[in-house]
């Protein structure tokens, strides 16, 4: 169903990513070789794991 909602609406570009962060896990090298590569990614954001997305 569309439902014309942003599915991670964040109020900042970090609060956005954090939010999809939070749902589909943080990337590292595992889930996604060169991520850490990438110009803005940061060793330091925190890590969350992949959510069960059967279960949300």
């Amino acid at each position: 169903q569309i439902t014309r909602r942003a599915l991670f609406p964040g109020d900042s570009e970090i609060d956005q990513l954090f939010r999809i962060f939070r749902t589909l896990g943080t990337p590292d090298e595992l889930s996604w070789p060169g991520v850490s590569a990438l110009p803005d990614y940061k060793p330091t954001f925190p890590r969350w794991a992949r959510q069960d997305l059967a279960k949300l």
